[in-house]
């Protein structure tokens, strides 16, 4: 990969999160550095690889601080989208489609289910559709199936 050779104070004043020297960091790498604190790219990923990063990390993550960044994030919009889309992407692998089959068919998924039929919530939505055009045209489809005997 190719890098442009640029300072951290022009890097930073482009309002970039990395910059590239050309020169090895301390531990020999010659990669981008980090604009915020000058550390070797490699070098973050080497010790976030590492048992050590990785407690690190668990231990930031079950923090209050590591919390409240994560609840934050999730609350904002582009962690929604990107929860969206990470959702959408497992539902529509064989792996998503299978556990979700697998729920609906547990006693868990039934009970749900159930209870949400039973809720105001769902007749209320019920209550809309069965108001609504699409609902006619798809009684008028149906009565024109039946007629057809295809029904």
């Amino acid at each position: 990969m190719t890098h442009t050779i640029i300072t951290r104070a022009a890097a930073a004043t482009a309002g970039k999160k990395r910059y590239f020297t050309g020169k090895p960091c301390k531990l020999g790498h010659v990669a981008e550095q980090y604009v915020s604190n000058g550390a070797c790219v490699k070098c973050i990923a080497e010790v976030a690889a590492s048992d050590k990063g990785k407690a690190a990390q668990a231990d930031y993550r079950a923090s209050d601080k590591g919390k409240a960044v994560k609840s934050a994030y999730r609350a904002s919009d582009k962690g929604k989208a990107t929860q969206k889309a990470s959702q959408a992407a497992y539902g529509a692998s064989e792996e998503g489609k299978a556990a979700h089959a697998a729920y609906v068919a547990s006693d868990k998924g039934k009970a749900t289910r159930a209870a949400y039929r039973a809720s105001d919530k769902a007749k209320a939505a019920k209550a809309a559709y069965d108001a609504s055009d699409k609902a006619r045209a798809a009684q008028a489809r149906r009565r024109a199936a039946k007629a057809a005997g295809l029904i």
